[in-house]
């Protein structure tokens, strides 16, 4: 406790004692170690206030972040606008961020985001957000968490076309990345002490001569094949890619060069929770922050198929 105030403390604690505010002390007097105690009392529920408010912000702003995403329409967010804005945010905050466009896509034998994406004029994207602890001296989970967004920027169902009434709301099943864009954020604004990934499969679901077909069969990352009887499953689809390279390429560098193997996994699409896997060895109180976190963030989007 500390033995001596300035003055300007000193008055301020008389003032809180006298008026019977001591923010939780049951009685103050205003006589040495009382006034004190008071003022102290006073300070760390200020600064408390304070963090707390900070905090608030920080989440507030990136949920404002996803919700903005989510209502830009599809001429305006195209897979590879999404990217940009992406890599725009992690510039701003400090999270890493990698972009995969089609010849890493194809490299990668990534099948059915390739499939889902070949009928727009508007090519898909991979996006990979990575946030890494900076707190020194403070224990740090070598586990990492990893949040996959279903990042489809406009879903006319493709050749499986959508009923006309309704079609323009299908500008917000990208709400899962954006999701996944303002929880990162605020995961690197926090500083959590747990590293966080995010994976973005973004694409643009349309008729045209060149899109997907029912019936098609399209090879995935994983090998696995997919037989296409509609169209606007597409979600899964992409997803089938994503959780894929989440879970087998190595996306952190440097000297411990994480693997994602078994890692918590939070897919928001839309509306709908579309699953989650826990994996060991990660801290509960964190992974549950983030569980609520992205649930709340999956803004307004289709109820659909």
């Amino acid at each position: 406790m500390k033995s001596s105030l300035s003055s300007k403390s000193q008055t301020a604690a008389e003032s809180f004692a006298h008026k019977g505010i001591a923010y939780g002390i049951p009685s103050a007097r205003v006589d040495g170690n009382d006034v004190i105690a008071a003022y102290n009392a006073t300070h760390d529920a200020v600064e408390r206030a304070r963090r707390g408010a900070d905090e608030g912000t920080i989440l507030a702003e990136s949920q404002n972040l996803a919700r903005e995403l989510s209502n830009q329409p599809g001429n305006a967010l195209p897979p590879a606008e999404l990217a940009k804005r992406a890599q725009r945010t992690a510039k701003e905050v400090g999270l890493r961020v990698r972009v995969l466009g089609v010849p890493e896509l194809k490299r990668l034998k990534m099948g059915a985001i390739l499939a889902v994406g070949q009928g727009s004029a508007n090519p898909p994207r991979l996006v990979v957000l990575e946030h890494r602890p900076r707190r020194s001296g403070k224990k740090v989970a070598a586990q990492p968490f990893c949040i996959v967004g279903k990042g489809i920027t406009f879903d006319s169902g493709g050749i499986s076309i959508k009923p006309s009434a309704g079609m323009d709301e299908m500008k917000h099943d990208m709400s899962g990345a954006a999701t996944v864009v303002g929880a990162l954020r605020a995961c690197a604004l926090l500083d959590l002490p747990i590293p966080v990934i995010g994976v973005i499969g973004a694409a643009e679901n349309m008729p045209s001569g060149t899109a997907y077909r029912p019936g098609d069969i399209v090879t995935a990352m994983s090998g696995k094949q997919i037989e296409v009887l509609n169209t606007d499953a597409e979600g899964r689809v992409v997803l089938a890619d994503a959780l894929h390279f989440a879970r087998t390429v190595e996306i952190a560098d440097g000297p411990e060069k994480n693997v994602l193997r078994t890692v918590a996994v939070k897919i928001p699409g839309s509306q709908r929770k579309r699953g989650v896997v826990f994996g060991a060895g990660t801290d509960d109180d964190t992974v549950d922050l983030i569980g609520k976190l992205v649930s709340g963030w999956c803004v307004a989007g289709q109820d659909r198929p």
